[in-house]
């Protein structure tokens, strides 16, 4: 995070946004629930869950990706 001027800076906003929805056979999921289909003789593949952006009153932005891993059950 940025610098705040002496300490004396704090939040005055919170905006979060959850989205990537899809709909199978009629129900409605998100990828939080979702599978992981990978194709034959791939067992683990990484992906971006998660992707953050942070804007500050000075026109900073700083963005934070969170990668995981998925496996194939069995």
């Amino acid at each position: 995070m940025p610098p705040i001027a002496s300490g004396s800076g704090y939040i005055s906003a919170f905006d979060l946004s959850l989205k990537r929805r899809y709909s199978l056979r009629g129900q409605r999921h998100s990828y939080v629930s979702a599978s992981c289909p990978l194709p034959p003789g791939v067992n683990v593949s990484s992906f971006p869950l998660v992707r953050s952006t942070y804007g500050f009153e000075d026109g900073t932005k700083v963005v934070s990706i969170l990668n995981k891993e998925c496996r194939v059950r069995g």
